[in-house]
């Protein structure tokens, strides 16, 4: 089967899965969060960012376990399951808010999940935290936030470095869509602040990465020191560094927002939808997906259906009780039993 066919359907699995597990409410918010989230997630269905965020929390659950509890424990330990379940649960559920928290503030999911659980351990938490409690509440919001500061000055260069293995935002897949540009942004910004010698930030962003065009960056030189400055790249290229990242093809589904076909979270006439290139792909692949939700289960989302059915089974229930207890009250006192 071609690479993009496969890609594509996995895509169609993942937008049915989520619409199926998942509230509407929660799904809508994609639409938000597609722009928001870390770089490093920004091509991938929010389903497969979840199921990565939960594979960052099942490594940090057994780092805390090891260091803070017990390392025979933390061994066979797992502390949440990387699988997709077959029905709705809290769990699951929990984790996907947990996930879309960390979208939020725009932070890799491994680097927040290490600061929470080494958050968690210096407040002697008697238990791991779960994924929701990763975050700060009104009681640590101060600490936690000045907290968190101070841990990405240090960590988060490092996480950066990993952005070079997206070939999306490689100049030879360049589109000039929203999440492109901002990422050129980022990295300018990102690559201008560096204390690295010129050659090696030229050669790393221009030669080896792919992500800055050459001409631009080297205008940053002061002219009298270019021609030193590619004669270093040109040298370090001769003795085997600055090697570059292969050439891959890409399915067009690789360069899709991470909201596209979500049938709660499409709205044609939000800002998002709007200015979106992939509007009117979304609203075809929505419209699909709502029609296979509704052949399959009668309804697009059956967990809101199921749970719209419980409340009424319970105000009926209410009701039952409400009017037995009002015909015993009108029953005479010696009629009673």
């Amino acid at each position: 089967m071609p690479i993009m066919q496969t890609a594509a359907q996995k895509w169609l699995r993942d937008i049915t899965s989520a619409s199926r597990l998942i509230m509407p409410d929660l799904l809508a918010r994609e639409r938000f969060l597609s722009s928001q989230k870390w770089f490093g997630y920004r091509f991938m269905s929010p389903l497969a960012a979840t199921l990565l965020f939960a594979k960052h929390y099942r490594e940090g659950y057994k780092q805390y376990l090891r260091f803070n509890v017990d390392a025979e424990l933390a061994r066979n330990a797992t502390g949440i399951s990387l699988n997709v379940p077959e029905k709705p649960c809290t769990a699951f559920t929990q984790l996907w808010i947990a996930r879309q928290k960390a979208d939020e503030r725009g932070l890799p999911y491994d680097l927040i999940i290490r600061f929470g659980f080494e958050f968690a351990g210096r407040r002697r938490r008697k238990n791991p935290p779960r994924p929701i409690q990763l975050f700060s509440n009104s009681n640590t919001e101060d600490a936690w936030n000045c907290e968190i500061e101070k841990y990405l000055e240090e960590h988060l260069p490092l996480v950066v470095e990993q952005l070079s293995e997206l070939p999306q935002y490689r100049l030879e897949h360049d589109r000039g869509l929203p999440t492109q540009v901002e990422f050129r942004e980022f990295m300018w910004t990102y690559t201008l602040s560096s204390d690295k010698p010129w050659s090696n930030r030229i050669g790393q962003q221009c030669i080896e990465r792919r992500q800055l065009p050459l001409r631009r960056l080297l205008a940053q030189v002061e002219r009298s020191y270019r021609r030193g400055v590619l004669t270093e790249v040109r040298h370090s290229r001769r003795h085997g560094s600055f090697e570059p990242a292969a050439q891959v093809d890409l399915p067009p589904i690789a360069f899709a927002p991470a909201c596209l076909g979500l049938p709660a979270s499409y709205m044609p006439a939000s800002s998002e939808c709007t200015n979106c290139p992939f509007a009117a792909k979304c609203g075809v692949i929505a419209a699909s997906v709502s029609e296979r939700m509704i052949c399959k289960h009668g309804t697009v989302s059956p967990i809101a259906n199921a749970r719209l059915l419980n409340r009424r089974e319970k105000t009926r229930e209410r009701v039952r009780k409400h009017r037995l207890n009002k015909k015993a009250c009108l029953v005479p006192a010696e009629n009673r039993v």
